[in-house]
């Protein structure tokens, strides 16, 4: 889920597993505690854009449906195009 116009921040008490997938552009980080995806970013150097894996929140059955992407259509540059218009500023805190 995301909100080019929102801003999402994450706090991790336990470091995060971060893993890189298909075009190694991406990092998606997963819960140290019960491995499951919460997020995924994009590190701009300058900014990071994400977004945010919504059944992981209290509230993600209120979300509206998901929508279908086929990335693995798009090159490399076209995935970081595209994530640069859809995904939102992240503030990722490692405590």
């Amino acid at each position: 889920m995301s909100d080019p116009k929102g801003s999402l921040e994450i706090h991790c008490t336990k470091a995060p597993k971060m893993v890189r997938q298909g075009s190694q552009q991406a990092d998606f980080i997963s819960c140290a505690q019960c491995a499951e995806v919460v997020a995924v970013i994009l590190d701009k150097g300058d900014a990071k854009l994400g977004a945010v894996n919504s059944t992981m929140l209290d509230n993600g059955q209120d979300c509206k449906e998901p929508q279908t992407a086929s990335p693995q259509k798009l090159s490399a540059e076209d995935k970081a195009r595209r994530w640069s218009k859809i995904w939102m500023p992240v503030t990722l805190d490692l405590l």
